[in-house]
Order: structure tokens, then sequence, then C-alpha cells
């Protein structure tokens, strides 16, 4: 149902070093065959991972939900449907703890708090985590008059105007609840997203935005922003929103929890 990443293929980084004379290496989000875990002992020079995720102090899982199997090693893995203590889980983790102990300068950075909180807690990390926050360049972003935007997307400027994030195949995203809000809510909205999703009956999806100019005309034109993600590390899209006019509404959890402090 979620995410699940085994890092044990990919490339061994030491090549690409050398090609750059690299003097730190800043790991990010390694997943979907791009590092192998078994080649980072091998790198000589010091080595800076962000945690964006749960994924690297986990035995695979991205996200924990209400597990915390990870504190004790992991084994019998929800998200594996697995009844073992030694499942793939519990491999993966012994693996990454073999490794990292392994690599000879390594220093832990979490995007939040609440990341930073959950990942001491595991035996693969510690205490070894500080935290440095996710950063929103805010003059990328051009805000502009409310009316001005809606009727530049093709809004109705007299409907109140909703946003939502539209993200296929995550359903953590809290893409199943926009039905359920859209069937709760009077017919007095309009409701826009965006992302690469397949979309929803009557929510104007405008697709993946890949520049700032046309995400600020999004946000710009929308009264709320409704943040569905089930548990989120951090949600730069919150700031962002909210310095362009929008209000936003979210869980509080997760990283996001940490906008209201």
């Amino acid at each position: 149902k979620y995410i699940f990443s085994t890092g044990l293929f990919g490339k061994n980084l030491n090549s690409v070093i050398k090609k750059y004379k690299i003097d730190i290496l800043n790991l990010h989000w390694v997943n979907h065959g791009m590092v192998n875990i078994n080649s980072l002992k091998l790198i000589q020079i010091p080595i800076v991972w962000t945690i964006r995720d749960a994924w690297v102090f986990t035995g695979g899982c991205h996200f924990l939900f209400e597990c915390n199997n990870y504190q004790y090693g992991c084994g019998k893995c929800p998200q594996l449907n697995s009844s073992k203590e030694k499942d793939l889980s519990r491999y993966i983790f012994n693996n990454k703890k073999k490794n990292i102990s392994s690599i000879k300068k390594i220093k832990f950075v979490a995007i939040s708090n609440f990341l930073k909180q959950k990942a001491i807690k595991s035996p693969l990390l510690k205490n070894e985590v500080d935290v440095i926050p996710n950063i929103v360049n805010f003059s990328d972003f051009q805000p502009k008059d409310k009316i001005t935007s809606k009727k530049k997307l093709g809004l109705d400027k007299k409907m109140k105007t909703i946003l939502f994030q539209n993200n296929s195949g995550e359903s953590w995203k809290g893409t199943d609840a926009v039905s359920e809000i859209k069937k709760n809510l009077s017919r007095d909205f309009q409701f826009i997203s965006f992302g690469n999703g397949e979309g929803h009956k009557n929510v104007k999806n405008f697709g993946y935005i890949d520049n700032y100019k046309e995400l600020s005309l999004i946000y710009s034109a929308t009264d709320l922003f409704v943040f569905l993600s089930e548990q989120e590390p951090f949600g730069k899209v919150l700031f962002e929103a909210a310095w362009c006019g929008a209000k936003v509404a979210s869980f509080e959890n997760g990283g996001t929890s940490e906008y209201y402090k």
C-alpha cells in the first residue's frame, strides 16, 4: 500500500566523487535504485545525510504511521504483512546498521523536529541527528490579486476556491479524502488541484507545475488550501500557499504541526 525500499541496488558513488573532486557528499533521497547502501562504507570523504522521510532509520518503510518496530530493529513488518521476526525489514535494518557504522565520517540532518524525534529512537542513528528545516525562497513567488488570478485561470471570481494536491498512487497524501470533502461542502465552492494524479470529478486540475510563476498564480487564486497528507515530514507547499495569500488547513501531524508553533 505504501512505498517500501531495500537500498540494495544502485550506484557506487566513488566514481562520481573522483570525477568531480567532491569534498563533502550530501545525500538526500537515494531510493529507486539510485544508491546501493553497501557501497557507502567505501566512501572516504565526509557524508551529510539529509533525512527527508523515515527510510534512513527503518528497515524499508518511508512512513511510520502507527508502527514503532523500527525502534527495536524492525521485523514483523506490517507493510509487508509479515508475522516473522526475521523478515525482509529485519534484514534491511541490519544491513543498514552494518554499513552506516562502517562509514568513517557521517552526520545526519533532519528537515523537521518531528523527523528528528522519530530518528533518535532508532538504533541506527540514536542521538546523532541535527535539524536544518526546509527553506522557501519567497522571492521566487509573486503573489497576485485574488480576483485577477481567478480570472486568468478561468475560474469564477465570485466563488470561493479550494485547492488540493493531486498525487496519484500516494494514498498517504490524502487523495481519497477529496471526494468526501466535496460531498460534504455546499455548491458555493469551486475546487482546483495541481499534481500528476488522475484527477477528480468536478475538480479542475492544472497538472504538474514546473515553474514558480504559474504556481504563484494558482496559490493567489486560492481561498483555502486543504493539505490532506497523513504524515508529512515538512510540507513546503503550506508556506508557499500562505505567502501568496491563501489560508491553509492541514492535519496536525508530522512536520506540518511545526508551522503553528
